[in-house]
């Protein structure tokens, strides 16, 4: 087995060593101006959103209305089939009885 070389680290050396790792952890972390940079884009972003949504919301509500008139236009069409149009067995009997009344 290989022997290990122990090193003997002075309290100066570890002190410098956590004040390297410390400075490099405060670069690394976000300053003030950094979160309200980010809070702002946030905001921003969430007001575009907003916008977007309300204009296709709107979209919605037009093809909405435009479905429902459609309807509508197509309830009344029925209606007026069914009441306006003679039925085949109303239509057969009077055929019946025009040719009878022809005959005569």
């Amino acid at each position: 087995m290989k022997k290990i070389k122990e090193k003997e680290i002075t309290k100066l050396e570890i002190l410098e060593s956590i004040n390297r790792s410390f400075s490099r952890i405060e670069k690394k972390m976000a300053t003030k101006k950094d979160i309200e940079k980010l809070a702002i884009s946030t905001a921003n972003s969430f007001f575009s959103l907003e916008k977007r949504l309300d204009t296709d919301f709107g979209l919605i509500r037009n093809d909405i209305a435009g479905i429902k008139n459609q309807l509508s236009g197509t309830n009344k069409r029925i209606d007026d089939i069914s009441l306006n149009r003679v039925k085949y067995e109303d239509f057969d009997k009077l055929k019946k009885r025009v040719e009878i009344l022809e005959k005569v």
